[in-house]
């Protein structure tokens, strides 16, 4: 099914996976946000010396449980996995003679 809104052409699983890593962004964000305010600043920038930066940025990376961190949320996965199987479809023709540069030579 096609999101016809903006005629843009964009698949479902594609809105429902932009709409999941801006969710997961928003989090991020108001996590950043307290932490710059527990350590009494407004910016990474206003840091005296780059040791405090990295004391700040030390305690975001301890301290900031990522939902899924490092996967990818299911419906692009999904997407990417059906755009994958089209693009194989496409290359698998069973009639064709291989080309050279698939045949092994030993």
């Amino acid at each position: 099914m096609k999101f016809q809104g903006l005629g843009l052409g964009l698949s479902s699983d594609l809105l429902e996976a932009s709409k999941s890593v801006l969710e997961g962004s928003a989090e991020y964000k108001k996590f950043f946000d307290g932490a710059l305010k527990k350590f009494g600043v407004n910016s990474p920038a206003d840091f005296k010396s780059d040791e405090e930066k990295k004391k700040f940025f030390d305690y975001v990376d301890k301290n900031y449980d990522a939902k899924n961190e490092g996967t990818l949320p299911p419906a692009l996965q999904k997407a990417i996995d059906k755009k994958k199987g089209k693009e194989d479809d496409k290359e698998v023709d069973e009639g064709a003679t291989p080309s050279k540069k698939f045949i092994k030579v030993k």
